[in-house]
């Protein structure tokens, strides 16, 4: 994917996490593809919508989609 921030990995999870909620095909690829470094990026608790993985983690100048 080319992230390199640990910031940016963080923005990136988050939004895939936000994207599962709302899609079980992609929830089930996360679960089969998800390997442990990524548990290292995962946001814990409730994830509001997709604005909320970009003000959390504001230093990430990457673009991630």
């Amino acid at each position: 994917m080319g992230v390199t921030s640990d910031n940016c990995k963080k923005k990136l999870i988050c939004e895939l996490q936000y994207a599962a909620k709302h899609s079980s095909i992609l929830s089930y690829a996360l679960n089969i593809l998800r390997d442990s470094s990524f548990d290292n990026y995962r946001t814990d608790g409730y994830i509001p919508d997709m604005s909320f993985c970009t003000s959390t983690n504001m230093s990430c100048k990457e673009d991630v989609t």
